[in-house]
């Protein structure tokens, strides 16, 4: 059971780091064109995204791998995997 857990962890970390360096790259983008106010917001999203990157590759390095542990942490996986296709798809533009 462990192997499965570890296998589903290892996914969903993928997805999260994609998702985030996904959403940081459109954001950094954002937040070098448009008025001050607009850039502040996306430089802000930016370093969210980034954190949320650096938190999915540290966990695929050193974390521990269990129902409870992908549990807590498949939210924040659907959520970058969400904003990872809206913008793959163009959605807002």
């Amino acid at each position: 059971m462990t192997q499965l857990w570890a296998g589903v962890s290892m996914a969903e970390d993928l997805a999260t780091a994609g998702g985030g360096a996904a959403g940081a790259a459109y954001y950094l983008g954002r937040a070098a064109r448009g008025v001050p106010a607009r850039r502040f917001a996306a430089l802000l999203l930016a370093l969210l995204f980034i954190g949320t990157t650096l938190d999915a590759a540290t966990h695929l390095l050193v974390g521990e791998a269990s129902a409870g542990t992908v549990l807590l942490r498949a939210p924040l996986a659907l959520a970058s995997s969400a904003v990872a296709a809206l913008i793959l798809t163009g959605a807002g533009r």
